[in-house]
């Protein structure tokens, strides 16, 4: 009976997680292109390569992770035993959680300095908007 009224909570935060992939996965794509437009052409294809074969297996231990945890009898499995959906939600927001501090103090930007106006600017002079 409780199930029912706590499933709109759950169903929310998951749609804000998986638009937060959502947009993540956008992000890392458009930097995976910047750094392989970089690679001689010796070398190219292996970042490329390295990312997707980096996200597919995350996939797949995301996925061993739901089948071996969750197939329990409270799953309709045909485990003994496994964790419960906060548990798994847990153990995912582990590597998340990791990787704020790990952003935070090993990636590093350097600061681009544009020396040509915008083009904006030259409007203003023009009396444009």
């Amino acid at each position: 009976p409780d199930a029912a009224k706590a499933g709109g909570g759950y169903a929310l935060l998951m749609m804000v997680a998986a638009l937060g992939y959502c947009l993540a996965d956008v992000a890392a794509d458009g930097l995976t292109v910047q750094l392989a437009r970089a690679e001689s052409e010796k070398t190219r294809g292996r970042t490329q390569t390295t990312v997707y074969l980096v996200r597919t297996l995350g996939n797949v231990v995301a996925t061993a992770v739901v089948g071996l945890c969750m197939n329990s009898w409270e799953y309709n499995g045909s485990f003994d035993r496994g964790l419960g959906f906060p548990a798994v939600m847990g153990l995912f927001a582990l590597p998340a959680a990791a990787m704020v501090p790990v952003s935070w103090l090993l990636v590093k930007e350097t600061k681009v300095i544009f020396l040509d106006p915008p083009l904006h600017a030259d409007r203003k002079k023009a009396g444009e908007k």
